[in-house]
């Protein structure tokens, strides 16, 4: 998402959370936790922000040693998109 379109509260009083992966199972299942935990979320993937916003989010490669450098590479990008 740009920086002229942060995540903002949706007119029903959830947050909008961009999930950093285009894998559609992650994001079902931390769909399902969320609303398990009774969060009021809602939750995109990048292909979702992509098109909630026309914005591209670049393909990152995974080039961290580690899932949290991974995480974080793919956060940046996406933040900074």
């Amino acid at each position: 998402m740009t920086a002229s379109s942060p995540a903002q509260p949706q007119s029903s009083g959830s947050r909008l959370v961009v999930l950093a992966s285009r894998n559609d199972g992650k994001v079902a299942e931390l769909r399902r936790i969320l609303a398990a935990a009774g969060a009021d979320i809602t939750l995109l993937s990048i292909a979702g922000a992509e098109d909630r916003t026309g914005v591209e989010i670049p393909e990152v490669p995974e080039t961290g040693s580690t899932f949290q450098e991974n995480a974080l590479l793919k956060a940046t990008a996406v933040a900074t998109a």
